[in-house]
């Protein structure tokens, strides 16, 4: 499968409404999950500044639950954040150096990638956030594998072939795992 990252400005979530309706955007099963960005505060031992922190001190209620629970949902992003500065300039910045599949943001839209919490369902919204990103089964013939792969390798950074039967589903953590085979 491949994994879309997108971003999503923290200040454009304000109710648990607008939480449920990112939230309901990401996942394994759809192909896309939330960067958590920034990933780290302004301090490295502070949690102060973080994608979560921001998304509750924006919705100011105890929505921090719902982000824990729903937290397989978020990727933990290794891009630079300089706390000084707005996330949308951030953002920005990071989508010239790396882009993510989507953000979605408070202000007005500038680029073909940004979309509103309220422009979801509209023409405006990006592609990415439109349908399910599941990808079929690659065929192991030549000819066929080449035919799905090269519409992938347009679109990917990287990808990551997994064989099906050697991934399991761990009973304890209910995390899927890569088995040792």
């Amino acid at each position: 499968m491949i994994f879309h990252e997108i971003a999503v400005e923290p200040e454009a979530i304000r109710t648990l409404r607008d939480l449920q309706c990112v939230l309901g955007l990401a996942g394994f099963g759809k192909g896309r999950l939330i960067a958590d960005y920034p990933h780290k505060g302004p301090k490295a031992a502070s949690d102060t500044g973080t994608w979560a922190w921001r998304v509750h001190e924006s919705v100011k209620a105890t929505e921090i639950e719902l982000l824990i629970k729903e937290k397989k949902k978020i990727l933990k992003s290794k891009r630079s954040f300089h706390h000084d500065a707005a996330w949308i300039e951030n953002a920005r910045k990071e989508n010239v150096r790396l882009p993510f599949s989507a953000m979605i943001v408070d202000v007005h839209p500038q680029h073909v990638d940004e979309c509103n919490l309220d422009g979801i369902q509209g023409e405006e919204c990006p592609p990415i956030l439109r349908d399910d990103q599941h990808v079929s089964s690659v065929h192991k013939q030549p000819k066929q594998f080449a035919e799905e792969l090269l519409p992938m390798l347009r679109h990917a950074s990287s990808l990551r072939f997994v064989d099906p039967h050697y991934v399991y589903r761990d009973s304890r953590s209910n995390n899927l795992k890569l088995s040792r085979r």
